[in-house]
């Protein structure tokens, strides 16, 4: 969602257009949305996406692209 926002950050000009408004509205809908939690289907494919650093860890379970839950320490 924020390749493109990323890329005005280069030394480059500057230049906004459309593509980048249309970025930072999905970017903003993206983070201000709560995701609605999936119930679990035990007859399908589980996906578990995990991040970690020094300082701790998240994960969520998934189906479908749908959160199932969210941990973190």
């Amino acid at each position: 969602i924020a390749t493109p926002l990323t890329a005005l950050l280069k030394k480059d000009a500057f230049h906004w257009i459309d593509v980048d408004t249309k970025s930072f509205e999905q970017l903003k809908e993206a983070m201000c949305s709560t995701p609605v939690l999936a119930t679990a289907n035990f007859s399908k494919t589980f996906i578990v996406k995990c991040d970690a650093s020094r300082s701790g860890l998240g994960a969520v379970l998934m189906q479908k692209g749908r959160p199932i839950t969210f941990e973190s320490q």
